[in-house]
């Protein structure tokens, strides 16, 4: 008897990967993938401003791109939404600094 394994290898989220969906029922931002959510939680903290407290992707799900991904669009909601943002997780806050074109959206003070 041959036993195999199979190994699964990171793939990079693509267009043809999973869409991000806004859930403003529970005020996040996710992607549903492979039997997972992967999220960004937000809180709308005054009348065109919006804190972006946490993203999460859990364990099965990281190495296929989903966290940029979920900020990338969150980010583009936020532009078309003319509000602005408060970059409270790290990872966003990461990702706007390595974005310039993406600055002008942080809420100033």
């Amino acid at each position: 008897m041959t036993e195999t394994t199979e190994t699964k290898e990171a793939t990079p989220a693509t267009e043809t990967s999973p869409e991000v969906k806004l859930e403003p029922e529970n005020h996040r931002f996710a992607v549903h993938f492979e039997g997972s959510t992967a999220v960004l939680d937000f809180k709308k903290v005054g009348e065109k401003v919006f804190d972006f407290r946490r993203t999460f992707v859990p364990p099965d799900l990281r190495g296929h791109g989903l966290a940029g991904k979920i900020v990338k669009t969150a980010l583009g909601w936020a532009r078309e939404q003319n509000v602005k943002i408060i970059p409270t997780c790290s990872y966003v806050k990461a990702y706007v600094d390595r974005h310039p074109d993406e600055q002008d959206l942080v809420a100033e003070g």
